[in-house]
């Protein structure tokens, strides 16, 4: 009976036990969410008022922080102990007794873990109840806007390449033209001096005509062009018939003088033989220094045209490599244009398939120029061998004795035959489309101080700037866009790269909210340009409508720092300038390039400047060269009318675009700041003014930069506002805290119902833990 009894009893008590055990797991667990919840209802307060986002104030290390938590853990777990304590009494017996032994936290998660990604989901649970939808409507329909542009400049990029490849072939015909009839070929076709000459090459094939230099003799059909070159001709037959003449008078003198000093050493009068022979002698050296200077100038000339010869050999060469590789571009530029047609604007559509035309059809006198470059290669060949034999003139010498004499006739005789045979007639060229116009080069119109410092000609006080920096160098600062790339390849290079508008539509398109709330939060928390500018201007006015509430910043231009990450405002304002430069030369670049008005004259000033009208690859590429060249200056002129408060809309027309054609070379400072006070004032729209237009730049930033300068900005203002050990950091978003209890048993003490219910005489301890955050 008592065996019985004990194991019911037993039983009774591992029930309790059991139970007792589960209801001290509760209250743990609830004591530690109590505790948790108390700290994690404090915050920084100035942080939350300043920039909206909750953190706990850090410390130095980890160690302090764990010193500054427990205690308030503790002293938390406490209160909520015996509050649970009390309420287990009953009939002034604790039911549980459940004990503190002990509480560790760790596991810390930072403002700036995970890569700024917790500050970021900060950021995102603010801003969320802030954006509207219509607004995200509209910034999804420019980021269309800026996904056809990316369409539209991969068709564009490859017809540039194209047209640059086949332009650099035309511009080797030119240069093999120039370099055999003796025109100045430059950077971008035949040369002409300021007042409309022509420039004529110091040496060239032609330049040794073995005939009398006549436009017959020569294979020039032009006259401007044989007027330039008459005086540069050199006939070596004229040359080496005076050679064997001197020769011949050298002979003669010898015989004579041989005669007479026979004559007078048989009178034996040796004092009138010395001074015969003395005055005998100073009858040939002027003529005899003469005619080897002449001589020397032939051998320099014959070798300066060798060389010449190899040069051209050189650029049938590229020629042949560039055959193929220009057919293959072309095909390429053809291929990337189907892909995207149906992406492409109508009239855009139109342009191209125009351009694509005429480079493709190559004109009858292209055709015909070509088939003449190649007829005549032989025929240099065959001179560059006539000039290496004729060399051997070189070896002539002016000596006075009679075998002497007679080699160097015989010699000079040899090379007036070889020399004779030097092909002139046959390298000839129809400039057919030859023009004698000169025209004005707007490609260079852009001025070289620009590339240093872009600032003097968008604003123009530049005192105004912001002086403010940083006392520190930051990290991985944005590229600046290069100025020189602008009027090249290089800025439809850089605007895919920067403004990809169809990455933007993929995160709109997946919800990813993060990188939206934070472009917002940062145009609602942070100055720029604009807002420091109207602060300036209030202070130096001594205006009291300045807001007493705004609070001290490290940079003036934050927004712009955001961007540009560099260590002052005038270098951040620097780089968002010359990223708005980038945008505005694309979207001007195509305007101009639809225009039909636009395109039409710069043809014609590219004729002009290549100097022939067949070398239409060439033209079409010089004139790209010159739409780029106009998309920059109006782009550096709605650069500064942003700066200035003026609207400049995304897409532009006829009326809204500033600079006409015949302004490009009256490009300057002066003139640039006269323009934009000439904007007229125009309808607000979507991206018109500086901030929409900065906003753009600042989402096409990419999200961790965005991220890490925004954190970095926010310690920097901290610091100078409230407290100068602030950091960022060291800021709490969340922790891991572990605490121990202990259990006593109450209603068993049996060895074997402890052992069954597996504790020791001492009761059980109890573990909890939970990882909260904001």
């Amino acid at each position: 009976m008592s065996i019985v009894l004990i194991l019911m009893l037993s039983l009774i008590g591992t029930l309790l036990e059991s139970a007792r055990i589960d209801v001290a797991k509760g209250k743990a667990s609830r004591i530690l969410d109590n505790s948790m919840n108390y700290i994690f209802s404090e915050y920084c307060r100035p942080l939350w008022e300043d920039y909206h986002v909750f953190f706990l104030e850090g410390e130095d290390s980890e160690e302090l922080m764990k010193k500054k938590l427990i205690p308030i853990l503790d002293q938390c777990e406490k209160f909520s102990l015996e509050m649970e304590n009390q309420e287990q009494n009953f009939l002034k017996l604790n039911m549980l007794g459940l004990e503190k032994l002990e509480t560790e936290i760790g596991d810390f998660i930072y403002a700036d873990s995970k890569d700024g990604a917790v500050f970021g989901k900060e950021v995102t649970e603010y801003m969320k109840y802030h954006l509207l939808e219509n607004e995200t409507i509209k910034e999804q329909k420019f980021f269309q806007d800026f996904s056809t542009m990316n369409h539209t400049m991969k068709v564009i990029h490859e017809q540039l390449k194209a047209e640059k490849k086949m332009g650099e072939y035309n511009k080797k015909i030119l240069q093999i033209i120039g370099a055999i009839d003796g025109i100045f070929v430059g950077k971008n076709g035949i040369e002409r001096s300021w007042s409309g000459k022509l420039k004529a090459q110091p040496d060239f094939v032609k330049q040794i005509c073995p005939d009398v230099p006549t436009k017959r003799n020569v294979g020039i059909s032009n006259d401007e062009i044989w007027q330039l070159l008459k005086s540069y001709y050199i006939n070596p037959i004229v040359l080496l018939e005076n050679m064997e003449k001197e020769l011949r008078n050298l002979d003669e003198k010898r015989r004579e003088r041989e005669a007479k000093e026979n004559e007078k050493m048989e009178q034996n009068d040796k004092r009138k033989e010395e001074t015969f022979i003395r005055l005998s002698k100073l009858d040939f050296p002027n003529k005899l220094i003469h005619k080897n200077a002449e001589q020397n100038k032939l051998v320099t000339k014959i070798k300066e045209i060798i060389n010449i010869i190899e040069q051209i050999e050189k650029l049938y060469s590229d020629l042949e490599k560039e055959e193929q590789e220009k057919t293959k571009l072309m095909k390429q530029w053809k291929n990337v244009y189907n892909q995207e047609r149906e992406k492409l604007p109508l009239e855009f559509q139109s342009s191209m398939e125009k351009e694509m035309n005429c480079i493709s059809n190559e004109s009858g006198e292209l055709s015909r120029i070509k088939n003449n470059i190649w007829n005549i290669k032989p025929y240099l060949i065959e001179n560059k061998k006539i000039l290496q034999q004729a060399q051997v003139i070189g070896s002539v010498t002016w000596g006075d004795g009679e075998q002497e004499i007679k080699d160097n006739l015989r010699l000079v005789a040899e090379v007036k035959n070889i020399i004779s045979k030097y092909h002139v007639k046959e390298l000839a060229f129809d400039y057919k489309g030859f023009i004698k116009k000169k025209e004005k080069n707007p490609i260079k119109s852009i001025p070289s101080d620009m590339k240093k410092g872009v600032l003097p000609y968008v604003i123009e006080d530049t005192n105004l700037i912001s002086k403010k920096e940083k006392q520190y160098d930051t990290d991985n600062p944005t590229t600046d866009c290069k100025m020189n790339n602008f009027s090249d390849l290089g800025s439809i290079n850089e605007f895919n790269k920067i403004f990809n508008g169809e990455q933007w539509l993929k995160q709109l398109v997946e919800e990813k909210l993060d990188s939206i709330c934070l472009s917002k939060y940062i145009k609602s928390h942070f100055n720029n340009f604009h807002k420091a500018g109207e602060r300036t201007k209030k202070a130096k006015k001594k205006i009291d409508t300045i807001d007493k509430n705004e609070k001290e910043t490290i940079l003036d231009y934050e927004q712009e720092y955001i961007v540009g990450g560099k260590k002052s405002d005038w270098d951040n304002l620097e780089t968002v300038v010359m990223r708005l430069l980038l945008m505005r030369v694309i979207f001007n670049y195509y305007y101009l390039f639809t225009d039909k008005q636009a395109s039409t004259k710069a043809y014609i000033t590219a004729q002009g400047i290549v100097g022939f009208t067949c070398m239409e690859p060439l033209v079409q590429f010089t004139k790209q060269l010159i739409l780029l060249v106009w998309a920059v200056e109006e782009a550096i002129i709605d650069a500064g009318g942003l700066l200035a408060g003026k609207q400049i809309a995304l897409w532009k027309d006829k009326a809204s675009f500033m600079m006409k054609y015949e302004e490009l070379l009256r490009f300057n400072k002066k003139f640039v700041h006269k323009k934009i006070k000439e904007i007229p004032k125009g309808k607000k729209m979507i991206l018109s003014d500086y901030q929409s237009y900065l906003g753009f730049l600042i989402n096409f930033t990419k999200y961790k930069a965005r991220l890490e300068r925004t954190m970095d900005e926010i310690e920097d203002n901290m610091r100078i506002r409230y407290d100068e050990n602030f950091k960022f950091s060291s800021c709490v978003y969340g922790f891991c805290a572990i605490e121990k209890y202990y259990l006593a048993p109450k209603f068993l003490q049996l060895p074997f119902v402890v052992n069954f219910i597996k504790c020791d005489n001492s009761g059980w301890t109890i573990e909890e833990s939970k990882t909260q955050c904001y």
